[in-house]
């Protein structure tokens, strides 16, 4: 057993003592080389410090000023080389260090043989771009954009359209006013609402005029788009000249004028010029609604007013309480050109400002101060329900004292600010107005 376990031990110790002079062997034929070049960059001599990148970081070097780098005591092998520039891009090299016997071979990436010499001299092939650069301004995009062409249409409508209306023929013009009154078209051709209609349309309407003989002056002016609210006044009526009392005062050319409402002809020895016969026209127009203020007051001009005010025509009340109620036509002043036209409230009984605009623009004196309370005297049947809600203000819900005003103290005002007797009479009537108008509606909705 002694003499078995000696040998054993001496053959081991060959054995390892083999193995070790192999290994020694095989580390002496490993072949260490130094792998170096340069970065260049075109147009600098200095170009900025890049990382050069052995099998994605197994190795790594950094360049110096001149762009030089080495890898130092490399062992043989294939590598492939990147290089990390923040601006710059670099093709990645493909590198054999000393395995055939020469010092080092290298390929770019792609395996395409193109031979590389050592020391490397590495280039970029291009500048990184990070930002897209924006495409220059183009005038014609903004015409093919839809904001483009919507621009293009309403400039077409505005400044081609009516001098292509203006060229029409009347009749023809009127015709295709018909037929497409509702439409784009229409509106286009003369359809809009405009208190002041352009001059193409007053002149085509005009010579439409002219041309019917049967059409009285009275009822192509209230057949004008922004004298729908207008009433005819009766031939019976006009030819009445009592009826007429004082208004030769308000209105110059009151004669032609009077004769023109009337669609009387004119002696050659009143011919006029062209800017005569529009101061003649004008004054008719205001003629007819000094008259048209007093003939609805008449027991047939209020069966025809009442029509137009069961249909809602002169609008309704924009208070929220008030329920949509429909309103009368009242003016402010009973002489022409003193105040616009207002619609009054039956219901909560205040004055408001027409929505459509024709309407805002047209003479309060055309209805006179009159009308919406004679209307509502003489058919009472007509006359609406007292409003039956009111609000009540409330703070984080709940209702503030009615001793608390919601208007501005005159007194208190003057003694910080120091006005006259004037402004503190003005705003006391102010308040004593608003606290009556708070009264009738607390009366209202009781």
């Amino acid at each position: 057993m002694k003499a078995f376990s000696s040998t054993t031990l001496v053959i081991l110790l060959i054995t390892y003592s083999l193995f070790s002079l192999v290994s020694t062997t095989k580390t002496t034929n490993t072949k260490l080389c130094d792998v170096e070049g340069r970065v260049y960059i075109p147009g600098k001599r200095r170009p900025e410090q890049v990382k050069i990148l052995l099998n994605g970081g197994e190795y790594t070097a950094y360049t110096l000023r001149n762009g030089e780098f080495k890898f130092p005591s490399i062992e043989s092998g294939i590598y492939f080389l990147e290089v990390d520039s923040k601006d710059y891009a670099f093709s990645p090299i493909k590198i054999d260090v000393c395995t055939k016997g020469k010092t080092i071979r290298s390929k770019t990436a792609d395996e395409t043989f193109k031979s590389v010499k050592h020391p490397l001299k590495l280039t970029p092939y291009s500048t990184k771009v990070y930002y897209e650069k924006g495409q220059p301004l183009n005038p014609l995009k903004i015409f093919k954009s839809p904001m483009g062409i919507m621009i293009a249409v309403s400039l077409f409508s505005m400044f081609i359209i009516p001098k292509l209306s203006g060229s029409i023929d009347p009749e023809e013009l009127k015709q295709m006013q018909q037929e497409n009154g509702g439409g784009l078209l229409g509106k286009l051709l003369g359809g809009v609402a405009n208190p002041q209609q352009s001059n193409s349309e007053t002149k085509a309407l005009k010579m439409a005029y002219s041309d019917n003989e049967e059409t009285t002056w009275v009822s192509w002016f209230c057949s004008l788009e922004r004298n729908d609210i207008l009433t005819e006044v009766v031939p019976q009526y006009l030819n009445d000249n009592f009826n007429f009392t004082g208004l030769s005062n308000f209105v110059p050319y009151y004669s032609l004028a009077l004769r023109t409402i009337r669609t009387e002809e004119i002696s050659d020895e009143d011919i006029l010029t062209e800017e005569q016969e529009e101061l003649v026209q004008g004054a008719a127009e205001v003629l007819y609604g000094l008259i048209h203020a007093r003939w609805i007051v008449t027991p047939h001009g209020v069966q025809h007013m009442i029509k137009k005010y069961q249909e809602a025509k002169f609008g309704t009340c924009p208070r929220v309480y008030c329920e949509s109620q429909p309103c009368l036509p009242i003016g402010l002043s009973d002489i022409a050109g003193q105040s616009k036209l207002k619609i009054f409230c039956p219901r909560c009984q205040r004055i408001f400002d027409p929505r459509i605009t024709r309407h805002a623009m047209m003479d309060g004196a055309y209805f006179g101060s009159t009308f919406a309370h004679f209307l509502l005297n003489s058919a009472r049947e007509l006359r609406p329900f007292r409003p039956t809600h009111k609000h009540v203000p409330t703070i984080m819900g709940f209702k503030i004292s009615p001793k608390v005003s919601h208007y501005r103290n005159s007194k208190k005002e003057k003694e910080k600010n120091g006005n006259g007797n004037g402004n503190e009479n003005g705003n006391e009537n102010g308040n004593e107005n608003g606290n009556e108008n708070e009264n009738e509606l607390e009366n209202t909705e009781k």
